[in-house]
């Protein structure tokens, strides 16, 4: 199916166009054609928006709400067996008390990764299809769960170096580095090719996609000035709980700008359609 907006060619069932984001569950005018300067015609080319990044994440986002949470909770269980672990021992052994507290920190660090390893898949998935299978995301995401880990430190001690030595500036290099987690999903490459290869695709973009961080961090500060402001001052309980289930949200929808900036720009570097990406897990 052809994208009456951008040209893109898609898979002939998408309910969304891999280049451009829109919705092609009905057909709309063909977009008016750009002169070039032979005096032939083309299409406009795709374009990564960052607004409708952020439109199209949080629609993703709660179409399959349920499916994200069970992966979130399947992700976490282990951290909340290691808590019940640790309440039990904490009277008798404080040896064993800071061994598992370590443990508890890697540990959650491990399922934040999976969560988002598996998020990258599901959004494909929604993708090519317009559901989510959670436990089809999961076994996706497993076996790539140390690899996801190494590349966000990788990357994190990047961010730190452009932070503190001021040789690039630590936006600039999470905006280039934004999709190796993706790319390591759908590729199967390693943390170091990774960080290339999101290097690689953000290149020409990387500000559009500091805009879609940056929306997402203004979205974040508006709601929780709100909730500090008016709902926990007057109601604690109830507004502790909205605003914990807003930072929950919140993260699971970036989780989603960056799976589907990662399938955006393959779409516009490459012209990789969702066939092409899903085939990695035949």
């Amino acid at each position: 199916m052809k994208c009456p907006q951008c040209g893109f060619e898609n898979f002939d069932h998408a309910r969304t166009c891999l280049g451009c984001g829109l919705q092609l569950e009905a057909p709309l005018a063909p977009p008016l054609p750009v002169e070039e300067a032979d005096g032939g015609i083309s299409l406009p080319p795709p374009q990564l928006d960052a607004g409708k990044i952020i439109v199209d994440s949080i629609e993703i986002y709660f179409r399959n709400i349920l499916s994200f949470i069970f992966i979130t909770i399947v992700s976490f269980l282990p951290v909340s067996l290691l808590v019940a672990l640790l309440i039990a021992v904490s009277s008798t052994n404080q040896d064993m008390l800071a061994i598992g507290i370590f443990g508890l920190a890697l540990i959650v660090v491990a399922s934040m990764y999976l969560t988002m390893a598996a998020m990258t898949h599901a959004v494909l998935q929604h993708l090519q299809r317009g559901a989510v299978s959670a436990t089809m995301a999961l076994k996706a995401a497993f076996p790539v769960v140390i690899t996801v880990f190494a590349a966000a430190v990788l990357q994190g001690l990047a961010m730190a170096a452009g932070f503190i030595l001021l040789i690039v500036p630590a936006f600039i290099v999470m905006s280039m580095l934004a999709v190796a987690i993706p790319a390591i999903v759908q590729e199967r490459i390693g943390a170091v090719d990774a960080l290339r290869r999101s290097a690689a695709l953000t290149k020409g973009y990387r500000w559009k996609v500091f805009n879609v961080f940056f929306l997402i961090g203004l979205l974040n500060f508006a709601l929780s000035a709100a909730f500090n402001k008016v709902l926990i001052p007057n109601a604690p309980t109830v507004g502790m709980i909205i605003s914990t289930a807003s930072d929950f949200a919140l993260g699971g929808i970036q989780a989603t700008a960056i799976a589907l900036i990662y399938y955006r720009l393959r779409a516009i570097k490459e012209g990789v359609d969702i066939d092409g990406l899903a085939s990695v897990f035949d």
